[in-house]
């Protein structure tokens, strides 16, 4: 109806100067002077300034479940298109319609190099491209080592370790394509780096995972679309990053993230020192590196975005 409206004023506007002499159309010069003329720029001035996200698009996996919900409602929160992925179809509508027209639901079993392919195929169509990858599709088992079926250890790892491994093959070649650079973000957990009883299938597939985004950060530095692997925190909506890489550009949140990372570590070092090698002590370390960053951020904010250099590993991490 605008393009209607616009069209007919457009065409009252020509009768009316031809009735009277001839229509002639501004120049180019006069069209940017009233474009950008000062109260324009002004009333530019009033709009509420983008959400951190606005303008990205976010694929997640395994969105239709708890977790994966609640990071697709984030995303959203923060201004992102979101597509929920899931193998629960249904589940995946029912969390994308709380989005608005910014949530798509595509079905995506991870283990089909085909159904992810397509599910990144209906972000494209939906929304234009890929910026944020949450690998969040997963699974939970338990059974002592000699109970564990070989059907239970293949499922495991087809789901935690080749699952995560196609989303993220086809999100390095969508983001490529792009070359807009991007995240790629994986799910994980403690169990990935401490050895837990009744648990080696999955315990071995989570370490896998982590390994695999420790590689993905190695090649996707370079592009800027680096790999970061957390874990959800018990009992608190957040992350705990066991293999995190952290981009000068990813939002105001990063100048004390690290810092906070210590200080959660060091909580964590009198129950896990003994446990995990090299656990004591990582708390202080982090802190220390947490503090040395963000008084950088706040001395240099220029240097907020550089490129591939700017990239910092901080092992064992953590942050609300």
């Amino acid at each position: 109806s605008l393009a209607r409206d616009l069209y007919h004023r457009a065409i009252a506007v020509i009768r009316g100067a031809s009735s009277v002499d001839r229509f002639v159309s501004l120049s180019e010069e006069e069209s940017y002077l009233i474009e950008y003329w000062p109260l324009e720029l002004y009333k530019l001035t009033l709009a509420p300034p983008p959400k951190e996200l606005a303008g990205r698009v976010a694929l997640v996996t395994g969105g239709a479940g708890g977790i994966g919900s609640a990071v697709a409602g984030r995303l959203h929160e923060a201004g992102a298109c979101v597509v929920v992925a899931d193998l629960d179809e249904e589940g995946a509508s029912e969390v994308a319609s709380r989005l608005g027209p910014e949530g798509l639901a595509v079905r995506a079993d991870v283990t089909s190099e085909e159904e992810v392919a397509r599910a990144f195929r209906a972000a494209v169509l939906g929304y234009g491209g890929v910026d944020i990858v949450v690998s969040n599709a997963g699974l939970a088992s338990s059974a002592p080592v000699e109970q564990t079926t070989l059907e239970l250890w293949r499922h495991n790892h087809a789901v935690l370790s080749e699952g995560y491994f196609l989303v993220s093959r086809e999100a390095f070649r969508l983001l490529q394509k792009q070359g807009t650079g991007g995240s790629i973000v994986f799910v994980g957990s403690k169990n990935a780096l401490a050895a837990g009883r009744n648990a080696a299938a999955y315990s071995s597939a989570k370490a896998a995972e982590l390994h695999l985004a420790r590689c993905l950060a190695e090649e996707g530095g370079e592009a800027r679309h680096p790999g970061e692997h957390g874990q959800p925190r018990r009992g608190a909506a957040g992350l705990a990053h066991l293999g995190l890489r952290l981009e000068g550009g990813a939002g105001p949140r990063l100048r004390d993230l690290a810092g906070r990372a210590g200080r959660v570590l060091q909580r964590a070092d009198h129950a896990e020192g003994e446990r995990v090698p090299g656990g004591r002590g990582r708390g202080r370390a982090a802190l220390r590196l947490g503090a040395s960053l963000g008084e950088e951020h706040r001395k240099h904010p220029e240097r907020r975005r550089r490129g591939p250099g700017s990239l910092s590993e901080i092992e064992g991490s953590a942050f609300s």
